[in-house]
């Protein structure tokens, strides 16, 4: 059976919409685009290196369990920068599910740990830190602009 991307890619934004903080999927996740499905490999499309090596590094596992979740099929995936000329006929690395078999039992503890005051949602502006705030704003907003 053979999904098209568009839909998978639909599913996916739905899902993690809801799994990830707004600013983090505003950031990350909404200008994330599927090239193409080839076999049991999924390639996703970054807007720029950083995003690429974020997707990579930071979502991977979350990426893995929204596609198990969605399809019930493992997926690989690989993610390519369309702000590089080069790669983008070429794809990149595979990646591949390698996590352990973590119990629901870690899991729910390690929900558990985070403080739900310190979040963004919760993020108080005050005198002390405005340009801390205003400068993390300025390099979210444009991450690739060289002042």
């Amino acid at each position: 059976m053979d999904i098209d991307k568009d839909e998978l890619l639909i599913k996916i934004k739905d899902t993690l919409k809801s799994e990830v903080t707004p600013i983090s999927f505003n950031t990350w996740i909404s200008t994330l685009g599927i090239q193409k499905i080839e076999n049991d490999n999924i390639v996703f499309t970054a807007l720029s290196d950083y995003q690429k090596d974020f997707i990579e590094n930071r979502f991977r596992d979350l990426l893995f369990n929204t596609l198990k979740y969605i399809t019930n099929k493992d997926y690989t995936f690989s993610v390519i920068d369309l702000s590089d000329k080069k790669n983008t006929k070429s794809t990149s690395e595979i990646i591949k599910d390698n996590s352990s078999n973590v119990s629901d039992t870690e899991i729910e503890y390690n929900h558990q740990t985070l403080n739900p005051k310190y979040t963004f949602e919760t993020f108080v502006v005050g005198n002390n830190n405005r340009f801390a705030h205003a400068a993390a704003l300025a390099v979210g907003n444009e991450p690739r602009k060289i002042v």
